[in-house]
């Protein structure tokens, strides 16, 4: 019978070309284990803790903090958290991307125009974390929703998106960052048949989130002949996918993601799509305005003065500019003003709904029992906390 072997700790760090104290921090952290410890105190790992160590290694190479090993290793699946990490790279690809053109644009201008390019390149340098977090999960896309359950309109915001829309039998529809596509779930009664609806959306998570939630209502899409198409793209690539910019489509959606966007994909993104619409197609895109959920953030800096509304909440593409920038592309431009306000009796869903947004999540989430207390102090059932909304819809006509 063969002795089992095992190797101390200095000899497992020459094995796998790491140092001493690499191995001491994965014990400590509960991601190796020793097999034995001597009398005299010294750690021993077996075989199996060697081909453990090598799987520490591959993660960490592919820039996996500590926790997430720990969690990969003992908790989730393993293709599911590599496809989180491939998600996560082309993320970072897309934004350094961003960066890469925005440094080519600021070399052809002048020295005097040059420094509001850099000022852009710095945003969206400080803006790589958020842009991460906002679109590698779909429970923060949920989180934000949820709230708006306790709306005042008399009319549901999707029912008022999906009747400006106008949507009818046989027609092409291309959902730009589609998000967990909950329009088509909701007013699924309310489509017409024969239609074929082309989600896009740049994080995977978000798309299966779709698709997991189409699953449940498959023989229903399927007796109508809605047929779900799932691409990811970047927003500002559209027209460079062989099986999006060889058809043409009756209706083009944008909605709640243009604010998103850097300038310059953003007049990429409009002027695709004129050209990717019929002759009698319609571009849609929804929207917010400058003081849109105004007082929920002035009752978060009431707690911390530090916290402020995102800055994509008054910039980009809103109610009051969005206009300017679609009549350059389009025609026909009209705006619509969905009635609708909050009247929030739940603390919680005040909290969920700021830890949702990517600038405030870790501030919300360090000093979370402080923070439900002070939201418990203000908020209630008997006086329920008043949120005025301020969103709405463009619909504008092809410009040939």
């Amino acid at each position: 019978m063969n002795e089992e072997i095992f190797y101390t700790t200095g000899e497992l760090a020459d094995m796998a070309g790491i140092t001493y104290k690499s191995i001491r921090v994965y014990v400590e952290k509960g991601l190796l284990v020793p097999d034995r410890i001597t009398e005299a105190g010294y750690k021993l790992f077996s075989r199996q803790s060697v081909e453990r160590l090598q799987r520490i290694l591959m993660f960490k190479y592919l820039d996996f903090s500590l926790e997430e090993i720990g969690n990969v290793l003992e908790k989730e699946n393993v293709q599911e958290s590599l496809d989180k990490r491939k998600e996560l790279i082309e993320l970072r690809l897309t934004h350094l991307n961003q960066i890469k053109k925005a440094v080519e644009d600021m070399q052809s201008l002048s020295d005097e125009n040059s420094w509001n390019k850099m000022i852009e390149i710095m945003k969206l340098t400080s803006q790589k974390e958020e842009v991460i977090k906002q679109y590698i999960k779909s429970d923060n896309l949920e989180k934000r929703i949820n709230i708006h359950k306790y709306s005042t309109s008399e009319v549901e915001w999707y029912d008022y998106l999906i009747d400006k829309c106008d949507i009818e039998e046989n027609m092409n529809i291309l959902d730009i960052g589609c998000g967990n596509g909950m329009l088509w779930y909701r007013e699924r009664n309310s489509l017409p048949g024969n239609i074929n609806i082309y989600l896009v959306d740049n994080s995977k998570a978000m798309l299966e989130a779709a698709r997991k939630l189409y699953s449940g209502e498959q023989d229903f899409y399927a007796n109508k002949k809605i047929n779900f198409h799932y691409i990811i793209c970047d927003a500002a690539g559209i027209n460079e996918l062989p099986e999006l910019k060889l058809k043409k489509y009756q209706r083009i959606m944008a909605n709640h993601m243009l604010y998103h966007m850097e300038e310059n994909e953003r007049k990429i993104l409009l002027r695709d799509a004129n050209d990717m619409l019929t002759d009698d197609g319609k571009f849609i895109a929804s929207t917010i305005g400058k003081n849109h959920m105004k007082e929920i953030f002035e009752l978060a800096g009431e707690y911390d003065k530090n916290i402020k509304a995102p800055e994509w909440f008054s910039r980009g593409f809103n109610l009051e500019n969005g206009e300017e920038q679609l009549k350059e592309y389009f025609s026909d431009i009209i705006r619509f003003s969905h009635d609708n306000n909050l009247i929030v009796p739940e603390p919680e869903a005040i909290y969920d709904y700021l830890c949702s947004l990517p600038e405030m999540e870790k501030a919300m989430g360090r000093n979370k029992n402080t923070i439900i207390k002070f939201l418990k102090s203000k908020v209630t059932e008997n006086e329920p906390f008043f949120i005025s909304k301020n969103t709405g819809v463009f619909i504008a006509k092809k410009k040939l």
